[in-house]
């Protein structure tokens, strides 16, 4: 297991698990940009942000996991992490352009806390059936969900100003 401590840290491509220290907050952008071998990531209730392109092509990164503290994910934070299927994030409130762009693996989402999802977030999601929503959710961008082909739920509360 490689333990991302941030900073200038290099991260070996070849790792196959990785865990967040509990001193890091932010994941910096494309820290795994490209780790082939990655399946496997587990965070911590203190981690609050995923930035651009942090895990950018990781074929075959399936599961985040205790990733309930992280308020942001930037553009394409997980863009082409085709077999990405569990992840859980508790308190997530904006997810920026492309952040799931290609997950193809992706079934369902539940998004609680969300408040803005932003311009082709689950575009190409091409397993994706269902997406919930919290009441905080203020907007969701054009072509959130394009190409999401068997997309049979979007579930939204119903509130004022929305």
């Amino acid at each position: 297991i490689f333990v991302y401590t941030g900073g200038e840290q290099q991260v070996p491509r070849d790792i196959r698990r990785a865990k967040i220290d509990e001193s890091v907050d932010t994941i910096l952008a494309r820290a795994f940009y490209e780790c082939q071998e990655l399946i496997e990531v587990e965070g911590h209730n203190k981690l609050k942000k995923i930035e651009e392109g942090a895990f950018f092509r990781c074929p075959r990164l399936r599961r985040l996991m205790k990733m309930n503290g992280v308020i942001e994910i930037e553009g394409e934070a997980f863009n082409n992490c085709q077999a990405l299927s569990d992840v859980d994030f508790d308190k997530l409130e904006i997810i920026g352009y492309r952040a799931f762009g290609h997950c193809k693996s992706l079934r369902y989402i539940i998004l609680l806390s969300i408040r803005r999802a932003g311009a082709y977030a689950f575009d190409g999601c091409t397993a994706l059936t269902e997406a919930v929503f919290g009441e905080g959710l203020e907007r969701i961008a054009v072509f959130a969900f394009n190409q999401c082909y068997v997309l049979r739920r979007i579930a939204i509360p119903l509130k004022d100003n929305l």
